[in-house]
């Protein structure tokens, strides 16, 4: 193995546990070539999500009576489908995720656009006005995983052709190099 610094390390066997992105985009080379590899890479999707965290003054979502115990609420027509709360622990947090293709199409939108879709919806789904969501939140902390470097997307998953995909991934090269 032969480090980015260009330090050499020598081994019987290397694990490789890096984000398919990084093997899609060809950031690990590895010599000679090992197209079963890079083939399976290749029919393997890598998924986005946008979570978000409202850190509020109070759980808001108790002024609604069948609401009082909730711990996931679903939206599917939106963008923020689903919320959580901590339940049963009583804490003022609420959290809101985005997945697929509503998740990808806000990503580039920036914190404060994501911010803002996030108030309304769940303005809406909590039938409340914006502005009394709005006062009850003291803090907001929200991760883009399309846009972490590091990891490049949240979670990966099957694509067209692509079933065999996983298996491939999971045999060892000659028994020295697993992923």
């Amino acid at each position: 193995v032969q480090t980015s610094a260009g330090e050499e390390i020598n081994a019987r066997a290397v694990i490789v546990t890096v984000p398919l992105p990084h093997l899609q985009r060809r950031s690990i080379i590895f010599e000679p070539a090992i197209p079963r590899i890079e083939k399976a890479v290749d029919l393997l999707v890598m998924g986005y999500v946008i979570k978000i965290n409202f850190v509020l003054r109070e759980r808001i979502w108790e002024e609604k009576e069948d609401l009082s115990d909730v711990v996931y609420l679903h939206t599917p027509r939106k963008t923020f489908n689903v919320w959580w709360t901590q339940h049963p622990l009583r804490a003022p947090l609420i959290t809101g995720w985005s997945g697929a293709p509503p998740a990808a199409a806000l990503s580039g939108d920036g914190a404060a656009a994501v911010e803002d879709a996030a108030i309304r919806e769940l303005a809406g789904a909590l039938k409340l006005k914006r502005s009394r969501l709005e006062s009850v939140i003291e803090r907001t902390h929200y991760h883009n995983w399309k846009q972490d470097r590091w990891s490049l997307g949240a979670y990966s998953y099957v694509g067209v052709d692509g079933v065999d995909a996983p298996k491939q991934l999971a045999r060892p090269v000659e028994g020295t190099i697993f992923l």
